[in-house]
């Protein structure tokens, strides 16, 4: 997959006009989103602006070559940048192997999840569960974390991978949006 696919699926789904021009890296003006505000008060989403991201990045400084995780990741905006960012710098970037071999995304919520792996493709590293359990990642014998998308189970306590298939059918057995936001979560 390339940047401007990512990017168009990433319009689509933030409701950006398919338009909107994300090729320059940093964004200097806002580019916001048309975010409801019933979706903001029920899945409690706040969306951070692309130039905000960038700034962000700046002060970050990624590599592309060393470890990046988006905490909190949403719709992806901050690895939309990264991903941005390191195109526009190094015209061979491959992104396939640097989502596969150096980034990883954290998700509490499964119906973000499942937009990340819509925009990025199903062979991304996500953690769909809270933060705080990442330290519980299994790993492999250097002590790397096990690459895969997993989902926390919190009757078991620990990371459990999952596939597109089953983690759709676990939203399609959660509640719907309505019972749900008065209903625990899912983690």
């Amino acid at each position: 997959m390339n940047i401007q696919e990512i990017e168009k699926r990433f319009k689509e789904l933030t409701l950006l006009p398919q338009g909107t021009d994300l090729t320059q890296y940093p964004l200097t003006e806002h580019i916001g989103f048309e975010i409801r505000m019933t979706e903001k008060k029920v899945n409690g989403e706040v969306f951070t602006p692309l130039e905000l991201v960038d700034k962000m990045i700046e002060i970050s400084k990624p590599k592309h070559t060393k470890f990046n995780m988006d905490l909190c990741a949403g719709h992806g905006q901050f690895t939309v940048r990264i991903l941005r960012k390191f195109a526009n710098e190094f015209p061979a970037f491959d992104i396939p192997s640097y989502l596969k071999n150096y980034h990883w995304f954290n998700e509490y919520n499964i119906d973000s999840s499942l937009k990340l792996i819509y925009i990025f493709g199903e062979s991304i590293n996500l953690c769909i569960g809270p933060a705080q359990e990442l330290k519980r990642m299994p790993c492999d014998e250097n002590g790397n974390w096990i690459k895969g998308i997993f989902y926390w189970n919190e009757t078991f306590k620990k990371w459990v991978s999952k596939d597109i298939v089953e983690l759709q059918e676990i939203v399609n057995s959660q509640p719907t949006t309505q019972t749900k936001s008065k209903s625990k979560s899912l983690f």
